[in-house]
């Protein structure tokens, strides 16, 4: 009985994410890369987007040469912005030698479009229409912030 009692007096300590683990559905996207029509390779970063310091990764992807990708991710707070952050070379910027540059693009999702599919979204994307950016320095220091605070936030969970 003091065992009961003892168990009792601990659980409003407890985290609320122990009852709450499955309290938001995943977010499940997938789709193609193409870069005028035809597939490339890339690497997606797909965060619940809040604020620069309080976004949280969700998943990190890499297609392969057919562009395919499959992304699925819990979101971790009452707010869903879904963004898509896409390292890429499909855009005209080049170094000194004609290589391209390792560049970037920002892509948000919907809520609407998430809660209409059912949190399983079909969303093809071409890269050659987007916005790019020169992803270096900015995406290697976002990535290791963003997985540094996923690697913290998921240890220290009761």
């Amino acid at each position: 009985m003091k065992y009961l009692f003892g168990i009792l007096l601990l659980i409003p300590f407890l985290n609320a994410n122990i009852f709450n683990r499955h309290r938001y559905p995943i977010v499940k996207i997938k789709g193609t890369l193409t870069c005028h029509g035809e597939p490339i390779k890339g690497e997606i970063i797909m965060i619940d987007k809040n604020s620069p310091l309080t976004n949280h990764l969700l998943t990190v992807f890499n297609t392969k040469a057919d562009g395919k990708f499959v992304l699925a991710g819990r979101q971790n707070d009452e707010s869903l912005d879904v963004e898509l952050i896409i390292e890429h070379k499909c855009h005209k910027m080049r170094i000194r030698g004609g290589d391209r540059l390792l560049g970037y693009s920002e892509i948000s999702i919907y809520i609407d479009d998430l809660i209409g599919s059912d949190y399983d979204l079909q969303f093809d994307i071409e890269l050659s229409k987007k916005k790019s950016f020169v992803s270096n320095p900015v995406i290697p220091i976002r990535r290791a912030w963003l997985m540094g605070k996923r690697f913290f936030t998921d240890w220290f969970k009761f």
